[in-house]
């Protein structure tokens, strides 16, 4: 009963108390900023720039895609998660960005949407 009860506060009300949103978690804000910089670094090395697209395989709650975005980039998230894509998406409006979520397997949408990986 409880795994049912879990699974409708995570489509209808986008809730789960047990799931672990690194977006949300304020320890886990300095890493996403450290994580950023040096994504932000090696893309500049590579001449990549605001407003070029950024892909983000595995987005799960936006913790990279999120600020990506609020620097100006063009951001596809990917994961296989929907509830986690409906935080991403809750957290990209709070910040007042907007993403492109794409759910399922990183593979089968290259598959679908062969765009995204040029």
């Amino acid at each position: 009963m409880q795994k049912t009860v879990r699974k409708v506060l995570r489509a209808v009300a986008n809730y789960d108390p047990g799931y672990y949103d690194m977006y949300a978690d304020p320890n886990e804000a300095f890493f996403g900023r450290l994580y950023l910089e040096w994504i932000l670094h090696h893309a500049a090395e590579a001449g990549i720039r605001s407003p070029g697209a950024v892909l983000d395989a595995g987005c799960q709650t936006g913790r990279l895609a999120v600020p990506l975005a609020q620097e100006g980039f063009r951001v596809t998230g990917i994961d296989t998660s929907g509830f986690a894509l409906r935080r991403a998406k809750h957290h990209a409006k709070i910040a007042g960005v907007t993403l492109t979520l794409e759910q399922g397997d990183i593979a089968e949408v290259l598959v679908d949407h062969p765009a995204l990986a040029v």
